[in-house]
């Protein structure tokens, strides 16, 4: 009879220790299919950030060139208005000479 009642208390610990043994598992395949997930959030993150890098490099070739650009018109600006100071220069003088 003791071996009975032994064996059952056995048996009842065996039962709890396979149900633990069932919760660790599905436990640990929730952890493997979240980091699944994460794995392929990380990816599609570095797919972003390989993208925006590249966009933010079109961005500053394109911001270099209208600079060059800019530079180049305030060049032909500053010829410009040399040119005019030396026309109204020689107005000035022919108005002088022909006042004279």
């Amino acid at each position: 009879m003791q071996e009975l009642e032994e064996a059952n208390r056995r048996l009842g610990e065996l039962e709890y220790e396979s149900r633990r043994n069932d919760s660790a598992r599905k436990e640990a395949d929730e952890y493997r299919g979240k980091f699944a997930d994460f794995g392929k959030k990380i990816v599609e993150y570095e797919n972003r950030i390989a993208l925006l890098s590249q966009e933010v490099e079109r961005l500053s070739q394109g911001l270099k060139r209208k600079g060059e650009e800019v530079a180049g018109l305030e060049q032909q600006q500053r010829g410009r208005t040399a040119e005019v100071e030396s026309l109204q220069k020689s107005i000035q003088d022919m108005e002088i000479e022909f006042r004279s």
